[in-house]
């Protein structure tokens, strides 16, 4: 039997909702850590990275009528955080609307606009700093696809994040420690995502020791992208009552030196419509080198 125990920590805090997501009044109830996130999310940076369908099918199962299979790996969260037992407003968590924090990072806690006291939109969280463990667990699954679940595991414990506005700085994990043993920080993003399909570009100039004022430099930052790129509703998005685009570029805080720094991580494509086109990489290792 393959196992591994992962300990990851929120580094901003996460808007997670629970099976049950809406109380009385339409406020989000008590947050909640869920393997099936974790699940879709594994599956999500699985097929960033480049793996193949069949391979994604065999550990994570699949759906498919008669042909459809259960999962290769067992996921379970061994302790559940405690949650922010209030359901949090922007201004509860210091998010005021200065500086475009609000409008650009946390459209979903904006004020009601359609309520004449303006008040505001409420959401269930994790605080900055939680930490749980992850296990991983399988059986029937060979080396290989073991090695590719891990490696997925690992990437997705250093870049991902997890609940509503993970995309944009809210939710960012951190990887501790596995089976026990403390992970150093890999000193090229690049070198772990190992394709030449995605990158993570450091966003220059936009570094804080709180997580609250690289917010604001982020939403200041994405605010002004805006301003400037031709395409701006395919890449950062739209939350428009007709249409609705997800971005294509990813926005998380990065810890190093006792200090927060802002990560920008898409395709290169895409990333060089903004003022990140400038910069200049390294050509990145091959994924063995993880």
């Amino acid at each position: 039997m393959k196992r591994t125990i992962f300990q990851l920590k929120f580094l901003t805090p996460a808007l997670i909702a629970g099976a049950q997501p809406k109380t009385v009044g339409q406020i989000q109830a008590t947050a909640e850590l869920r393997e099936a996130s974790i699940r879709g999310l594994l599956r999500w940076w699985h097929r960033l990275l480049g793996y193949d369908r069949a391979s994604e099918e065999r550990i994570y199962g699949a759906a498919a009528g008669s042909s459809g299979h259960a999962s290769g790996v067992l996921i379970r969260i061994l302790d559940a955080p405690t949650p922010i037992v209030e359901p949090q407003s922007a201004h509860d968590l210091d998010l005021h609307p200065q500086g475009g924090i609000v409008e650009y990072l946390a459209f979903n806690l904006r004020w009601d606009k359609g309520k004449a006291n303006k008040e505001d939109v409420r959401r269930s969280a994790l605080p900055a700093g939680t930490e749980f463990h992850i296990l991983l667990q399988a059986g029937r699954l060979t080396e290989a696809d073991w090695t590719t679940l891990l490696r997925t595991m690992e990437v997705f414990s250093w870049l991902g994040s997890l609940g509503t506005r993970s995309r944009r700085c809210f939710g960012a994990l951190t990887l501790l420690s596995k089976d026990g043993q403390a992970c150093q920080r890999p000193t090229l993003w690049n070198s772990i995502l190992g394709n030449q399909n995605v990158e993570a570009r450091i966003v220059p100039g936009k570094e804080a020791r709180e997580w609250r004022d690289l917010f604001r430099q982020a939403g200041s930052w994405l605010r002004e992208q805006r301003g400037i790129v031709a395409n701006k509703n395919l890449l950062f998005g739209t939350a428009g009552s007709r249409q609705r685009i997800a971005s294509t570029i990813l926005l998380r805080p990065d810890w190093v030196d006792d200090r927060f720094t802002l990560l920008a991580i898409g395709r290169p494509t895409d990333l060089n419509q903004t003022s990140l086109a400038t910069l200049t990489y390294e050509p990145l290792p091959e994924s063995s080198d993880l």
